[in-house]
């Protein structure tokens, strides 16, 4: 585990080692090349805690957490299983040969989703669901927000007028995208962009395994006006929980902020288990769904460009398949595939220094969450603490729960999170750039998935050309240690949060082309950080008492 050092001591050290960030990770660092395998029949959950989730070790688990039937999600069966006419679903498209980025979301039903799926093959992807990534909602406020920047440049010539989202110009962090007209399924021409997250807010990328955005589960519902009629704000569900009386409005929202459509339908039948016994000592903050397609390809796939910075490359993987890219999640993840396969290639949180994130580091917590900078690489950056919860965040729940705060600490409280407010305010970056596209996420690292993938090349001379360009480009990487996990239908994946981690996702076979769709579901947790108490304060168990008092009150 390493030995635990002041943080005067930890500064020294960094310094020294070349860091210019403090790193306070003391868990597990790959001493082997893949990770352990247990059986989840012969697990219990304080020995799994124990073993993997205190000391933050990835582990594969043979075996599914009861209460997921994998038959009923097989593509065959899946629509009817998750089937709802009224459901309108944003559906991404691949971009630079991966999903993650794409600037546009497509709007259609589940069932219309899967149809396209089977006959256009690999172009479409299923991620998580947020209705500020309507593209429609996005355009208003595109609008308003070009609208806004005209104005202060008609009012300051000295000032070069940013055009990025503030914090709270929408409800979640997830990107706003460019403004347009119709919808065209095939014009894709951007990567999304870190916004200044609302509260909770991790400012990650949507994709495959990708880090929970904290700020859409949280009980903020400043915008509920503008999404429900007055019975809805008005009708108490509930008075029986912690933070004060739960309206029906706050309840509908919750609860699809956790259960993400279209599993959502499964609420309802009790259908799906929100709460696994396997981790049962960490707070479940969402539960997604991910759906694509993924043929297999002969050869190496594809050609480089050497006149571009990135040779090309994009998200683009040798071999076949489609990435995610590498990333690391603030959040403990519970990868469960359904259909297909995967391939996870990680990388602990104390190599950070090695991954070339988009964002300049500040902190890597103990727990292996990942703080950044706030400045033009991670734009309205809101400071962390160990555990993913943004500290003014906590401070707002202080002074609304802890009757037995003093004047003075009730004042300090409040001049941390109007400092904070000042700050965001007056920061100014691009969100959309000349070009029409989007920067990744802090948490995104800066090289391709194909460097991550250059066993797959048959081609000496093109491996060698790239391992050339990859040593010169991050030569820092190349010192990482990696391990390599390939995950199939009947296992799962515990991932800490901080691990840095690039998936592709293959399809079941070459036989036909449903057999090609690879799906997948995953559980995101609050990190843990208090090995002994799991976390130093109520403040997610009180805001996941609420979720599942809106989980009893709901129906599709």
């Amino acid at each position: 585990m390493g030995k635990k050092h002041s943080h005067q001591e930890a500064e020294a050290h960094q310094r020294k080692v070349g860091r210019n960030f403090v790193s306070e990770y003391d868990g597990y660092y790959p001493d082997q090349d893949v990770p352990d395998v247990i059986d989840i029949s012969s697990t219990e959950p304080e020995h799994f805690y124990k073993n993997y989730v205190s000391t933050r070790k990835p582990v594969i688990i043979n075996g599914v957490i009861d209460g997921i039937d994998l038959d009923s999600f097989h593509p065959d069966k899946i629509v009817s299983n998750l089937h709802n006419d009224d459901q309108i679903l944003l559906v991404e498209k691949k971009f630079q040969g991966g999903f993650g980025s794409g600037t546009e979301r497509i709007k259609m039903t589940f069932a219309d989703f899967m149809t396209k799926l089977k006959e256009e093959g690999e172009n479409y992807y299923l991620t998580t669901q947020y209705t500020e990534d309507d593209p429609d909602e996005i355009g208003e406020v595109l609008q308003k927000l070009q609208e806004n920047l005209a104005n202060d440049e008609s009012e300051s010539d000295d000032d070069e007028a940013g055009d990025w989202l503030n914090p709270g110009t929408v409800p979640s962090a997830h990107q706003p995208q460019p403004v347009g007209g119709e919808i065209d399924d095939d014009d894709d021409d951007g990567s999304r962009t870190p916004l200044g997250p609302p509260p909770n807010a991790t400012n990650d990328l949507v994709s495959d395994t990708d880090s929970i955005d904290f700020n859409d589960i949280h009980d903020d519902f400043d915008d509920l006006e503008n999404s429900f009629d007055q019975d809805q704000l008005s009708e108490i569900v509930s008075e029986d929980v912690p933070g004060g009386p739960l309206t029906a409005a706050e309840a509908d929202r919750r609860v699809h902020e956790f259960v993400q459509k279209p599993l959502t339908s499964l609420v309802p039948k009790d259908a799906l288990p929100l709460q696994p016994s396997i981790l049962k000592k960490l707070t479940p903050q969402q539960i997604n769904i991910w759906i694509g397609k993924s043929k297999p390809q002969e050869g190496d796939g594809f050609q480089i460009d050497e006149e571009q910075s990135d040779y090309g490359l994009g998200r683009r993987v040798f071999g076949g398949g489609t990435s995610s890219g590498l990333h690391h999640d603030h959040a403990d993840n519970l990868y469960i595939p359904i259909s297909g396969s995967k391939r996870f290639t990680i990388f602990a949180p104390s190599d950070a220094d090695k991954m070339y994130t988009v964002g300049n580091i500040s902190k890597v917590f103990a727990s292996g969450v990942i703080d950044y900078k706030n400045d033009a690489n991670a734009p309205g950056w809101r400071e962390l603490r160990g555990d993913s919860a943004i500290i003014t965040e906590v401070a707002k729940w202080r002074l609304d729960s802890d009757e037995s705060l003093t004047a003075a600490e009730r004042d300090e409280l409040q001049q941390l999170i109007e400092i904070e407010e000042e700050a965001l305010e007056d920061f100014d970056a691009k969100v959309i750039t000349s070009d029409g596209v989007k920067k990744d996420p802090p948490s995104f690292s800066c090289i391709p998935a194909s460097i991550l993938h250059l066993d797959k090349i048959k081609e000496d001379k093109l491996k060698e050309k790239l391992l050339k360009f990859a040593h010169e480009k991050w030569p820092k990487f190349f010192a990482a240690k990696r391990m390599t996990v390939f995950l199939k239908p009947g296992q799962m994946l515990f991932l800490p949060a901080g691990w840095f981690h690039e998936v592709t996702s293959f399809g079941a076979s070459d036989k036909d082309s449903t057999d090609n769709i690879h799906i997948a579901l995953n559980y995101w947790y609050s990190p843990p950080d208090n090995r002994q108490k799991v976390y130093s304060d109520q403040y997610w168990e009180q805001d996941f008492k609420r979720t599942l008092e809106s989980c009893k009150h709901f129906s599709a």
